[in-house]
């Protein structure tokens, strides 16, 4: 058997068709006394919950894609900006070592120069070793008289300051030249000193070789001198 109805209301009423050829009913029920339904199961007040329900769980889901998409955006912003970060940087990298390229290539098509001061010094003192080197004709005709007295005077006399020019002109060349022009210093320095000890034992064989050594340091020696220092007409 049916539940009792308490104040039960039935209503229905028939329209005429609409527009769309179709007829529409209402019924009113009341609620039904220990089911808490309605008659039929499907009027708007059962129905409402269930499609509010369901556009919620729509928006959420909207929601929530929309939330994967803007971090996507964002994780992409930042991957890029990194990215032309570090192009940015490679970039002024490769223009800095090009500048500094190009300026060195321009520093090294210059080439280096002795300064007019250190020339005029240079030209002083090669005046003093030029002079002591017109001197082999005479040294060459005393060894050969095996003079030993006056070999020793010219070496020791104009010949004394030859060690001196030659430091004052090494000091002043390009540092390319200075070690190669120490080295023929000191050998012409050794064998006046060689010189000088053969005319001393009185040894004419060790006194022909030491003066064919000092002529031949004499004779290195000046090609070290740069060309703007020499005497016009003056041959190293």
């Amino acid at each position: 058997m049916l539940p009792p109805l308490a104040a039960t209301q039935l209503e229905s009423s028939l329209t005429r068709p609409g527009r769309s050829g179709q007829i529409t009913c209402r019924i009113a029920v009341g609620t039904l006394i220990g089911t808490g339904a309605c008659h039929e199961g499907h009027c708007a007040r059962c129905t409402q919950p269930s499609r509010q329900q369901g556009a919620w769980s729509c928006l959420r889901d909207v929601q929530s894609r929309l939330t994967s998409v803007l971090a996507m955006a964002a994780q992409l912003v930042s991957t890029l900006r990194h990215s032309l970060r570090r192009l940015a940087l490679a970039a002024l990298a490769v223009v800095l070592s090009f500048g500094l390229v190009a300026c060195d290539g321009g520093q090294a098509k210059k080439p280096p120069s002795i300064s007019p001061a250190d020339m005029a010094i240079i030209q002083r003192q090669a005046e003093g070793f030029l002079a002591a080197k017109e001197r082999l004709p005479e040294l060459a005709s005393l060894v050969n008289d095996r003079n030993w007295v006056f070999t020793r005077n010219l070496i020791h006399g104009p010949m004394q300051e030859v060690g001196r020019e030659m430091l004052y002109i090494n000091q002043r060349l390009l540092p390319a030249d200075r070690a190669g022009a120490t080295a023929l210093a000191k050998q012409l320095k050794s064998a006046l000193a060689e010189l000088d000890e053969a005319a001393l034992l009185q040894d004419g064989e060790r006194l022909r070789k030491g003066y064919i050594k000092v002529a031949s340091g004499f004779g290195s020696y000046a090609e070290v001198i740069p060309a703007a220092a020499l005497p016009s007409g003056s041959a190293a």
